[in-house]
C-alpha cells in the first residue's frame, strides 16, 4: 500500500471498557496508529452509544450513500452493529468481526447487506468462507484474532511459575472434572471460573501477571466446550494467542486455523482418556518444554500479533483502493 493510499483509510472504533473485547479493539487501535493510519473514536460524545442501540432496534442503521475519498476500518465483534454509527450512513465501511457463529449467519448476512459492505474480515475461516459464498457483492476475508505482546509477561521460566493450571474462560467440563480433584489433592494451584461465572482476575494487569505466572494454560475451542453455540464451527480465539504471548505451555486442542497460521501445532494435545497421567508427566518434565514455549512465542511475534493483522488487512485493501480515491481525499 502506498503512502497516498493510506491517507484514504481511517481506523474507527468505539471504546467500551465494560466489554470483554475492548482490549482487543485497543490492540488493533495501537497497531493501526503505529502504521500511521488515522484513528478516530466514533462515539466521542455522551449518549452516542445509547442512540446507536436505539437506532439498531428500529432498523434505522444502514448505508444510504458512500461519499468517495475515505474508508473506515471498524471492528464489529459479536454483531455489535452500533459500532458503525454514525459513519455507516455515508461512508464506506470495512469491518472486522469475531463470534460469527452459524446460528447467526442470517443476521450477519443481513448486516452486511444493509450496510453494503464491500470488504469484510472475519476471524473464523469457515464463517468467512460461508459469508463470501452468500454475498456476491462483498469480499469476505479470513483474518484471525491476535494479541499484543507488549501487554503480557512471558519471561518467567515455566518451572518457576506458581499457578500450575489455569482454565481461563469457558471450560471443557469433562476434562476439568477429571483434573480438578487430582490437583486439589496434591495441593497444586489450579485457577478456573466457578459456577458464578466471576472473573478469575480483577483487571487486565492482574490477568497479564497471572498468565505470566502460569505453567499450563488449558485451551479448548468452543466447538468442544459449547457445541450448541458454535454449531460445530472450530476457530482459534484470543485465549490461545494471549497464552502463547505469556509463554505458557498450552494444553488442550489446537484448531486447524492455529496450526495453519503457525505452520505447526503449538499446543500439547490433551489426552482426554487419561488427562491426569498426562498432566503428571508434563509437570515432571516441564523443563523440557521451555524451548517449545520459547519457539511458540517467537512464532507468535511473526504471525500472531495485532501488528501482523493490521499489515495483512492493509495489504488486502491495497488491491482494491484505486489511486483516484487517494487523490480525492487530499
Amino acid at each position: 500500500m502506498t503512502k497516498d493510499d493510506r491517507r484514504t483509510l481511517v481506523f474507527g472504533y468505539v471504546r467500551r471498557p465494560h466489554r470483554v473485547w475492548d482490549y482487543q479493539v485497543e490492540g488493533m487501535r495501537r497497531a493501526f496508529a503505529e502504521l500511521r493510519i488515522p484513528v478516530r473514536n466514533l462515539h466521542p460524545l455522551p449518549g452516542m452509544t445509547f442512540l446507536s442501540r436505539a437506532l439498531k432496534k428500529t432498523r434505522l442503521l444502514r448505508n444510504f450513500i458512500k461519499i468517495p475519498g475515505r474508508s473506515y476500518i471498524v471492528p464489529v465483534p459479536r454483531l455489535s452493529e452500533g459500532n458503525v454509527f454514525p459513519i455507516c450512513y455515508f461512508r464506506d465501511v470495512v469491518t472486522w468481526s469475531f463470534d460469527c457463529w452459524p446460528d447467526k449467519y442470517e443476521a450477519w448476512e443481513a448486516f452486511f447487506r444493509r450496510h453494503r459492505i464491500r470488504t469484510a474480515f472475519i476471524s473464523a475461516k469457515a464463517a468467512a468462507e460461508e459469508m463470501d459464498r452468500r454475498l456476491a457483492d462483498t469480499r469476505v476475508v479470513w483474518l484471525p484474532e491476535a494479541a499484543d505482546p507488549a501487554e503480557y509477561l512471558p519471561h518467567k521460566p515455566l518451572v518457576a511459575r506458581e499457578i500450575v493450571v489455569l482454565e481461563l474462560g469457558r471450560k471443557a467440563d469433562a476434562y476439568h472434572d477429571l483434573i480438578r480433584e487430582h490437583l486439589y489433592d496434591r495441593g497444586l494451584k489450579h485457577l478456573y471460573v466457578g459456577a458464578t461465572g466471576q472473573n478469575i482476575f480483577g483487571s487486565r494487569e492482574d490477568l497479564a501477571a497471572g498468565l505470566g505466572d502460569t505453567k499450563i494454560s488449558v485451551c479448548f475451542p468452543a466447538s468442544l466446550t459449547h457445541p450448541q453455540r458454535s454449531g460445530g464451527l472450530e476457530t482459534v480465539t484470543h485465549r490461545y494467542f494471549e497464552s502463547i504471548a505469556s509463554s505458557c505451555l498450552v494444553v488442550g486442542r489446537a484448531p486447524s486455523e492455529l496450526i495453519e497460521l503457525f505452520g505447526y501445532n503449538p499446543v500439547v494435545e490433551a489426552d482426554l482418556a487419561d488427562p491426569v497421567a498426562q498432566l503428571e508427566d508434563l509437570l515432571q518434565n516441564l523443563d523440557r518444554y521451555q524451548e517449545f514455549v520459547d519457539n511458540n512465542y517467537a512464532r507468535l511475534l511473526e504471525v500472531g500479533t495485532w501488528a501482523a493483522r493490521a499489515r495483512q488487512l492493509l495489504e488486502h485493501l491495497a488491491e482494491e483502493i484505486p489511486p483516484s480515491q487517494a487523490e480525492r481525499s487530499q
